[in-house]
């Protein structure tokens, strides 16, 4: 979201996202209707439907503004070496996992999974194509399209993540990201 919003605009995202967080903590995205967010988010269902067409679409604007958030986070990744820079981010995730473990763990429990992810996955492999976009343009050599690299990537985060939130006995997630690193290199000429 570039542009500067309202403040009111500004409230009610942050009101519809909090409502939504709430309740994917309690159960599946198809489970939830756009009444009980309007409800949860003391926001009326006109202006729901002004900013949104449905809330799949909510969904995946959410996932955007998270990943927007994860990107000003990224430029510490910056310096290091590629792969180092893909670890970080792939660590970035699984913090971010932990932090919302209850809301993912409904999420993976739910009968619509396939499509919570395959929003969540979209986001993550539309970022990184740019990334790899801009890398190649700099002159980093890759092994194969950025396109390719990029769904590889995003089906081992996605597959990895989904892997260790639900493990009883946690590898740590910087052994995970450091794992994911090499993967990262035998991609990568170096």
């Amino acid at each position: 979201m570039e542009q500067k919003l309202d403040l009111r605009v500004k409230k009610t995202y942050h009101n519809l996202f909090s409502a939504l967080q709430e309740l994917l903590c309690e159960k599946g995205l198809n489970d939830i209707t756009v009444t009980e967010l309007c409800d949860r988010a003391q926001t009326r269902k006109a202006t729901f439907y002004k900013h949104f067409s449905d809330k799949n679409e909510l969904f995946a604007f959410f996932i955007q503004e998270l990943q927007t958030e994860y990107k000003q986070n990224f430029q510490t990744f910056q310096t290091q070496k590629l792969s180092s820079y893909y670890a970080g981010i792939f660590l970035y995730y699984l913090n971010f996992l932990e932090q919302h473990e209850t809301m993912i763990s409904k999420m993976m429990q739910d009968r619509s999974r396939s499509t919570t992810f395959e929003l969540l996955s979209g986001q993550v492999q539309q970022d990184l194509i740019l990334h790899l976009r801009e890398d190649q343009k700099n002159g980093v050599p890759l092994t194969t399209s950025p396109e390719l690299l990029a769904a590889m990537y995003t089906g081992v985060i996605v597959s990895a993540s989904r892997w260790w939130i639900s493990q009883k006995n946690r590898m740590k997630k910087e052994e995970v990201a450091r794992q994911f690193e090499r993967l990262v290199q035998c991609f990568q000429e170096e």
